[in-house]
C-alpha cells in the first residue's frame, strides 16, 4: 500500500513539473497573446453604424460624412483621447479627418490611418468600414492597456479617399501629410494604413493576383491577410508579418516591391510615401479577391469577424513591440 502511495506522489509531483514546466508557459503565452482582447462585436458595431448610414457615405453626401466623423469622435473620446477634427474643403464641400493622439509628448510618432468614405451609393463594409473598425479597436486597446512605449501613436481616420479625390491633393491623407511639418515628418517612424480587412474566402482558387506568377508564391486560396510595403518597408513589414503570425491562425503573407506593381499603392499610405516617409498597408488584397468591391454586394454580412479579430489583434501586437 505504502508503495502504490509512493508512485501516485512520484505521478502527482512529475505532472504537476511538467504543468509548471511545459503546460503553464504555453498557456501564459496563449494568454498574453488573447489578452489585447480584442473584441469582434465591437468590430461589427463599428461596421454596421458605418454602413446603415443613409444616404452612403460618399463624397456628395457630406452629412452623411459628418455623421460618421462624429461617430468616430465620439467613439475615439469615449476611450479618454483628445480628438482633433481636421476641416478641409473642395469648394462648398466640407470634409475632415478625425484624429486621436496616444502619448503626445513623444517627437516620434507612428501613423495608423483609415478611410471612412465610400464610393459610389454603397454600403462599403469591407472598403473600407472594416478598417475604420480595425483602427478604432487599436485605439480602444492601446487606451485601456496603456502600453509603455518610446513613440506616440497618431489614430487617423480619413475622408476623401474614394474617387474622384484619389490620387489627388484632396484626398484626407495627403491632407494630413501635408499637415505635418518638416521636421515632424522626419520623426514619423511608420505609417499603417488598414485598407479592407474584412473579406476572406475559402473557395480554391478564390484568390488572383496582379501577375499569374504570383500563384506559384503566394496562395491560390483567399484566407489570408497580406501587409504591403515598398523595398524600403522590408523591416517593417519582416516585424508586422512575425508578430502577425503569433497570433492569426490564418496565414500572414508579405511582399515588397518597387511602385510599379499593381496595387501597391492603392490606398492611404501613398501620400506618405509622396512625402518621405515609411508606409504599409495592411490588407485582404481588395478587389484581388473582394468582387463585392464598389458594388452593393459590399454588405456587413459578407465580412469575416472572427478573422477579423485576429487581425487587429496581430497588428496590436506589432505595434507595441516597435521599436
Amino acid at each position: 500500500m505504502f508503495a502504490l502511495l509512493a508512485v501516485m506522489a512520484v505521478l502527482l509531483l512529475g505532472s504537476l513539473i511538467a504543468y509548471w514546466l511545459i503546460v503553464n508557459p504555453i498557456l501564459a503565452t496563449r494568454k498574453r497573446n488573447g489578452a489585447v482582447g480584442v473584441s469582434s462585436p465591437m468590430l461589427r458595431k463599428h461596421v454596421d453604424y458605418l454602413c446603415e448610414v443613409h444616404p452612403p457615405r460618399s463624397y456628395e453626401n457630406t452629412q452623411s460624412l459628418k455623421a460618421c466623423a462624429s461617430y468616430i469622435a465620439e467613439v475615439l473620446a469615449s476611450y479618454a483621447y483628445q480628438v482633433e477634427s481636421q476641416p478641409y474643403r473642395d469648394d462648398n464641400l466640407l470634409f475632415e479627418n478625425v484624429i486621436a493622439r496616444y502619448r503626445p509628448q513623444e517627437a516620434q510618432r507612428v501613423i495608423v490611418g483609415a478611410h471612412y468614405d465610400v464610393c459610389g451609393p454603397y454600403q462599403g463594409a469591407d472598403d473600407n468600414a472594416s478598417g475604420v473598425a480595425g483602427l478604432l479597436e487599436l485605439a480602444r486597446l492601446v487606451a485601456h492597456n496603456k502600453p509603455e512605449l518610446s513613440f506616440g501613436i497618431d489614430f487617423v481616420a480619413y475622408c476623401t479617399e474614394e474617387p474622384p479625390y484619389f490620387r489627388t491633393d484632396l484626398m484626407g491623407s495627403a491632407i494630413h501629410a501635408d499637415s505635418l511639418e518638416k521636421d515632424e515628418r522626419g520623426q514619423v517612424m511608420l505609417m499603417i494604413s488598414l485598407e479592407m480587412i474584412g473579406y476572406y474566402n475559402e473557395r480554391p482558387n478564390s484568390q488572383s493576383y496582379p501577375l499569374p506568377i504570383l500563384r506559384w508564391v503566394y496562395p491560390t486560396t483567399a484566407n489570408f491577410i497580406a501587409v504591403v510595403g515598398r523595398m524600403a518597408e522590408r523591416g517593417p513589414v519582416r516585424h508586422f508579418k512575425k508578430h502577425m503570425r503569433q497570433h492569426c491562425s490564418m496565414g500572414v503573407y508579405s511582399i515588397n516591391t518597387p511602385l510599379v506593381f499593381n496595387g501597391i499603392d492603392r490606398s492611404d499610405h501613398l501620400n506618405y510615401w509622396n512625402r518621405g516617409m515609411k508606409a504599409i498597408m495592411v490588407t485582404n488584397t481588395s478587389f484581388f479577391r473582394n468582387h463585392h468591391y464598389h458594388t452593393e454586394g459590399d454588405t456587413p454580412d459578407t465580412l469575416d469577424f472572427d478573422r477579423m479579430e485576429q487581425v487587429v489583434g496581430g497588428v496590436y501586437k506589432a505595434l507595441v513591440n516597435l521599436k
